[in-house]
């Protein structure tokens, strides 16, 4: 049995419940407002509240109504919250349930179901504050039968209201509501809110108690930091020792190595490399110094990385170093580009400008336009990844097409961005793009590789398309994505059936385009197929094919090897 004690703690003298306290705080506050009228006690409703300008007054008003207010008086103003505004509604229905607690609070929390859309966190910490206040051991039990989420919500407002239990009862009813981690989790806060006078002490006292509890691992870091500051490094090896735990240790070295590291980081650098390479540590004590590093001084912890001997952890921390930085500064890494080693310079570049762009794309656009050649060209592709992969692929499209200081990197980096505008739902701004760019020499127009992209998202819509695309090797390379995808899609017949969209001459080229696929898909579907073929020659070429793949995997029985023989003409069969 938990015992009562005097609730001394609070404010008010005598004051023995939330609500009460509300009423003379509301009370106290009303000798001092003019703007109170002098009919307060006929407000019989939440919209009369309307009346009073700011929320103050409107609180204060709130309390009178509900202090004269009986049970089904507050049940009716409870179903009046309902047509409040949704973000006020939570701040009128708590006191309301409060107030109807003191009379009845099963009753009230029984409301709490019709009343909370959203969280009902709040309403149910208003009814176990004031339950909690008249009958503490009533509140536990009905909590207790609740379920999880409305249970720890029951109990984080019973210990906030009952400030004046001591440790082990606050344990207690912690227990009782199956969370004691969070009454334990409460009493190291009170603890530790303070200067630690002697954290070796207190480091000695909880170490063994709370170290195998993850929900505890900021309270030992808490210690320790304390300790370090009070003694310095030469007591971080002690706190390494007596942690056995690895998770924890890991934990509670990389929350003191970061704080150190704010005032000496090549100490606490060095330190977390050799605790790094001791056993049990999972290798990214180094990474969080070096990321508190960077917001100080990047440049001496690339300096630094690059001084690791081993190669690969070299190169990792150097990684590390320069997208840490990147997230910091992203104009100053693409400044400081000559100054980072040039293995680097691709994902340097490739963070900041994702980094920066989020901020300002326009600017970073400016910026790109103005590197140097060999600069500009990586930074112009991850300018177009990150800029056009969001909102802003209209934007990044237009800069590459009008910008003159970037008219070297259209051909390298309009494909891509095209790309980005079919993902971002704009195939046809893509391919009229497309469809306005010249095909030089011996290559294939842009809009056949737009067709391969719509056809992955829905090959019906690309087949929409198809009749734009320009004729020639454009047309074929077209044809043969959306075939390909259709195929994936088991949709054979409307694979084959796009062979009528080319010249009788172009067909078979098409067809034998498909054979690999269309074998390793579903060699007894091609089989099946055959006969559907437009010519004797492509039926022959689609055969041979499909014997030869069955030589390598043994897919055909001897009798579907068999007709598929019958189709090869008298070239092919010798051939084979």
């Amino acid at each position: 049995m938990i015992k009562r004690r005097n609730r001394s703690s609070l404010s008010a003298p005598g004051v023995k419940n939330p609500f009460i306290f509300g009423i003379c705080v509301a009370a106290v506050l009303a000798l001092g407002s003019s703007e109170l009228h002098a009919d307060a006690d006929n407000i019989r409703s939440l919209k009369e509240l309307e009346q009073y300008s700011g929320p103050f007054n409107r609180n204060l008003e709130l309390h009178n109504l509900l202090s004269n207010s009986n049970e089904q008086q507050l049940l009716e103003l409870l179903e009046e919250s309902k047509e409040v505004d949704r973000q006020k509604r939570p701040q009128l229905q708590s006191p309301i349930l409060q107030r109807l607690s003191q009379f009845d609070p099963k009753r009230a929390f029984a409301q709490i179901e019709q009343l909370a859309e959203d969280s009902p966190e709040q309403l149910i910490a208003a009814v176990f504050a004031e339950w909690s206040s008249s009958n503490l051991e009533e509140a536990i039990v009905f909590a207790s039968s609740l379920d999880e989420d409305s249970r720890f919500a029951a109990l984080k407002s019973i210990l906030a209201e009952r400030t004046d239990l001591a440790e082990d009862e606050r344990l207690d009813v912690a227990r009782q509501l199956g969370n004691e981690r969070y009454a334990v989790n409460l009493n190291l806060q009170k603890m530790l809110s303070k200067p630690i006078d002697n954290p070796e002490k207190t480091w000695n006292e909880l170490i063994d108690e709370i170290q195998d509890d993850p929900g505890q691992f900021w309270a030992l870091a808490t210690v320790a930091r304390a300790w370090v500051e009070k003694s310095g490094f030469r007591i971080l090896d002690r706190v390494s020792r007596s942690l056995t735990n690895d998770q924890t240790r890991q934990f509670v070295l990389d929350s003191v190595l970061r704080q150190l590291a704010e005032s000496d980081p090549e100490g606490a650098f060095e330190y977390a490399l050799k605790l790094d390479s001791s056993p049990g540590s999972s290798g990214s004590l180094d990474s969080g110094v070096l990321d508190t590093w960077v917001k100080s001084d990047p440049r001496s912890a690339l300096e630094a990385a690059s001084q690791v001997e081993q190669l690969g952890l070299r190169r990792r921390l150097q990684d590390f170093v320069v997208r840490a930085w990147a997230y910091e500064m992203p104009r100053d890494v693409l400044s400081s580009l000559n100054a980072i080693p040039e293995h680097l310079h691709s994902s340097a570049t490739r963070a900041a400008i994702g980094e920066w762009v989020q901020e300002d794309p326009n600017e970073v656009a400016d910026f790109v336009a103005r590197m140097d050649s060999q600069s500009r060209t990586l930074a112009g592709s991850n300018l177009v990844a990150s800029w056009a992969s969001g909102t802003g692929y209209e934007a990044a499209l237009d800069w590459l097409l009008t910008e003159p200081r970037v008219a070297d990197l259209k051909s390298l980096l309009l494909p891509e961005t095209l790309m980005y505008l079919v993902y971002r739902g704009d195939p046809e701004l893509a391919m009229k793009t497309a469809l306005e760019q010249p095909i030089s020499g011996d290559k294939t127009g842009l809009e056949a590789s737009l067709i391969f992209y719509i056809a992955t998202k829905n090959p019906d819509e690309a087949l929409e398309f198809l009749p734009q695309v320009r004729s020639g090797a454009t047309k074929l390379a077209a044809v043969g994505h959306l075939g390909k995808i259709y195929l994936e899609n088991d949709a054979s017949d409307e694979a084959v059936s796009l062979a009528k969209q080319l010249p009788a001459s172009k067909q078979t080229e098409y067809i034998q385009s498909l054979m690999a696929t269309w074998t390793r898909r579903d060699p007894a579907d091609l089989l099946d197929s055959l006969d559907q073929l437009p010519t004797a020659d492509v039926k022959s070429k689609a055969a041979v094919a499909l014997i030869e793949y069955d030589k390598r995997n043994s897919v055909l029985s001897e009798q579907q090897a068999q007709k598929a023989r019958r189709y090869l003409s008298a070239r092919d069969a010798e051939g084979l």
